[in-house]
Formats: structure tokens, C-alpha cells, sequence
């Protein structure tokens, strides 16, 4: 039989009728889903009253492209919520950290952005934000010394009001060392509860 993924086959045999499958090896599969798929999964994380929310699962040093899926994530109180990254193990605190938001809620919305701060804060600088943070994060680190993060994120805070939150931000050093992990914690409050999803781009070449 054929196992195909893509446009791309592998033959199966079969050591007789009912028996085992042969002649695939694990490394077989693996660059058979690794050419047809664009994302592998890593790791989930679940929130349980936590102060912070850290990936750092070993694999992550393997990728360069990242895409984190947030899954009804809810704080504590009304917050802003903000991401670090780990390179070489090493948590970065130093202020390298620049972006640019646009944000709104359901009766205004404005413009906005720093730099040489310790930290993304990828929502709540304008609008804090508390329930069911749901959308997508991604952040390259392909260039070596500039980082860049992009994320697309909605909730609601506790009065019930709709939020949203498009940021874009790099973290510039002369540190190239490779994306390891992603510390997200939030200035007030907890991650109550929800998880989030990593995943890292497959390699074409």
C-alpha cells in the first residue's frame, strides 16, 4: 500500500496477510510530513491560576518561525499582558524589546508603541483585557540579532466590553543566539485558566 501526504508517497509493505507493516523507518515519516505540512506541533501549555506561562519545551531550538495559538485564555483582572523570550536558555530581561500597537475597544480605538522596555506587551497598554484572549502570536527569528513578533488578538474585559489588539514588535540586539522559549506574564493579576498552543514552521531547504 502507499501512504501518501501532500503530493508526496511512500510504499508500505506488508510482511503477509494481516501482518505487520515494513520498509518505513520513523525518519521516513518524518520527512514526509515535515515536506507536505507547513506547521509541527510542540507543546501545549495550560493555565492554572499562574503567575506565568513559559514554552520552553526542547524541540523549540529546532524552528526558527513560530505561531502560537491562544485558547480562551483568561486572567484574573482586568490586565496588560506581556511576553519575553528565552534565547539559549537565557530569560532576556534587558530593554531590547520595541513594538507598535493598534487597539480598540467596542467605543474607541487609538495608535500607539515604545521602545527599551524589558518586555512585548502584546495587549492591554490601552485597553486591559481579562476574558477568553483568543487569536494568533508569531514571532521569527530567522535574521539572528532582530527578533520579530506579530499577533492578532480579541477578548472581552470584565465589564464585558470587546477588546482587540494588533501589535508588531523586534527585539534588536547584538545577542543572535537561538529562540529557546517564551516567558508571558501579565503586570497584575494571574493566567486563570486556557492554554496555549506552540507550534514551529517546517524547513523547506
Amino acid at each position: 500500500m502507499t501512504l501518501t501526504v501532500g503530493n508526496q508517497t511512500l510504499s508500505v509493505s506488508s510482511s503477509g496477510s494481516g501482518g505487520a507493516a515494513s520498509g518505513v523507518s520513523t525518519s521516513d515519516i518524518t520527512t514526509l510530513i515535515k515536506n507536505n505540512t507547513p506547521w509541527q506541533y510542540i507543546e501545549t501549555i495550560t493555565a492554572e491560576n499562574s503567575s506565568t506561562l513559559d514554552l520552553t519545551n526542547s524541540n523549540i531550538a529546532n524552528f526558527d518561525n513560530f505561531y502560537i495559538q491562544f485558547d480562551s485564555i483568561n486572567l484574573s483582572t482586568n490586565a496588560q499582558t506581556r511576553m519575553r523570550l528565552y534565547l539559549d536558555s537565557a530569560l532576556k530581561t534587558d530593554s531590547s524589546y520595541r513594538f507598535t500597537t493598534i487597539s480598540g475597544s467596542n467605543t474607541s480605538n487609538t495608535n500607539g508603541g515604545n521602545s527599551g522596555l524589558d518586555s512585548w506587551i502584546y495587549g492591554g497598554q490601552n485597553y486591559t483585557w481579562m476574558r477568553n484572549i483568543t487569536g494568533a502570536m508569531y514571532i521569527n527569528g530567522k535574521a539572528g540579532s532582530v527578533k520579530v513578533l506579530k499577533s492578532d488578538l480579541s477578548a472581552a474585559n470584565s465589564g464585558n466590553s470587546a477588546v482587540r489588539h494588533g501589535v508588531g514588535g523586534t527585539y534588536n540586539s547584538s545577542d543572535s543566539s537561538t529562540i529557546t522559549g517564551f516567558n508571558f506574564f501579565t503586570n497584575s493579576g494571574n493566567y486563570s485558566s486556557g492554554q496555549l498552543h506552540l507550534y514551529g514552521m517546517n524547513k523547506h531547504g
